[in-house]
């Protein structure tokens, strides 16, 4: 009777610890298998989309992810006897692209591990595309318009580039539907401003392996500028000025960086006219020439805004056609005489007698750009240095939130997929990785994965 009863003990412990043996089997098969299977489904990315800008975009609808993590796990659970499966779901919603954050680190990864980069120093085009020569056939696609000539002269109203006319987004399912559109506006000028000025400054933007570094370098090799024409099948021609301002044409984006661009040239402009010792005897003589006496100050201070200002647009044109402009400029980095500037002034413009002193106590201070005549032609300085339109759109994009920055980028890829690939596209509905969840013999399984 002991002996029997031993026996039966062992007897049911050792069913038992085949039991536990199996089950053991059975949760470790079954975890493979949905570890491979959730691979699988993430290896389902869109393809043209990493081809052409290196992302990892998955579409997240529920039911089809779903569906296709059932048909990748049926066919191996349903050959394991004794195997019931429940609650079977795969998600991107967690992922969803909401927060550009995953985008700017995939953005940051791809660059860090071989993307190519835009270092300063190089003008014109970028390191892997076709430059601006391709910048006829770009409007192949859709009705560009036809814009100025590329030798502009300066000040005469035109972005002096044959980009700047172009396309412009009138499909409203689609404008609405920009991921950008969920963003709040931004700061404007001061926030730029601030941002420039924090710790590290300018130089962080040109520090080759910084976060501002690389992500502004992703910009300018994925995307279009007025500069480069490297990508003729995308939809907008000004695309890196797009992804600053967010207008809906080529020609308003154009502008606005235009206006940027004088923003940031006229006060380092104006700086070195007052640190310019002829530069300030000229005005001096000028001014007194002009309006002897108590209004020869006030002259002064007109004609070097105006001097500065016209300085400003002799180098965006400058830039426009290739050349390169420096921040800080020198004597031997100027371009315009104080006299070409009168010269090309309104008739009347500083007539001595707008300067007496008026019944309101009012002053006359014109705005620069209205004392001077369109038309005025492009002068070159002596000396040919500083930084390419390119390097000035980099300073721009890093005054810019990175995650604005992202999610412009994101406006324009939706955009040129649904011109060329599929109508009905939408970034809304693409995730960045998924959720798991499913019932293995009552045994709970949960994965996260994110490309």
């Amino acid at each position: 009777m002991f002996l029997s009863i031993v026996l039966s003990t062992l007897i049911a412990i050792c069913f038992a610890m085949i039991m536990a043996a199996r089950e053991q089997t059975v949760t470790s098969r079954a975890d493979a298998l949905i570890h491979l299977a959730g691979e699988s489904l993430m290896g389902e990315y869109h393809r043209d989309i990493l081809d052409e800008y290196g992302l990892f975009l998955l579409e997240g609808n529920e039911e089809e992810l779903t569906g296709h993590l059932r048909s990748y796990l049926t066919p191996s659970l349903s050959a394991m006897k004794d195997v019931s499966v429940s609650d079977m779901k795969a998600s991107g919603g967690r992922y969803a692209i909401v927060d550009p954050e995953p985008i700017r680190q995939q953005i940051l990864g791809r660059m860090k591990t071989g993307g190519r980069v835009l270092l300063p120093g190089k003008s014109g085009g970028s390191s892997g595309g076709s430059g601006s020569s391709d910048e006829g056939s770009g409007g192949s696609r859709g009705p560009a318009g036809t814009g100025q000539s590329s030798t502009a002269p300066a000040g005469s109203g035109s972005s002096g580039s044959s980009s700047s006319a172009g396309r412009h987004l009138h499909h409203g399912p689609t404008i609405a539907s920009l991921p950008s559109r969920q963003m709040p506006e931004g700061g404007g000028l001061l926030a730029a401003i601030d941002r420039l000025t924090r710790e590290g400054g300018l130089s962080r933007a040109f520090t080759d392996g910084t976060e501002d570094f690389l992500l502004s370098s992703y910009i300018l090799d994925t995307f279009n500028s007025r500069s480069r024409l490297d990508r003729p099948g995308h939809f907008f021609r000004n695309e890196t000025e797009y992804i600053l301002w967010g207008k809906l044409s080529d020609e308003e984006n154009a502008k606005a960086t235009d206006r940027a661009l004088r923003t940031l040239r006229i006060p380092a402009n104006l700086a070195h006219i007052y640190a310019d010792s002829s530069k300030r005897e000229t005005l001096t003589a000028a001014s007194e020439a002009i309006a002897p006496g108590p209004a020869g100050a006030a002259v002064q201070a007109i004609l070097a805004a105006t001097w500065a200002w016209a300085e400003s647009e002799n180098d965006l044109a400058l830039l426009l056609q290739g050349d390169p402009v420096p921040l800080i400029k020198s004597r031997e980095t100027w371009a315009l005489d104080l006299e070409d500037v009168v010269k090309n002034m309104i008739s009347g413009a500083l007539s001595p007698e707008k300067f007496e002193p008026r019944e309101d106590g009012s002053a006359y201070d014109p705005e620069p750009e209205s004392l001077l005549k369109g038309g005025r032609p492009v002068i070159r300085p002596a000396k040919k240095e500083g930084l390419s339109y390119d390097q000035y759109l980099r300073i721009l994009l890093f005054s810019q939130e990175d995650q604005m920055t992202v999610m412009r980028a994101l406006d324009l890829i939706q955009i040129n997929v649904r011109q060329d690939m599929d109508g009905l596209f939408l970034i809304s509905e693409q995730c960045t990785g998924i959720s798991l969840e499913m019932t293995v013999n009552h045994r709970s399984f949960r994965y996260e994965k994110q490309y």
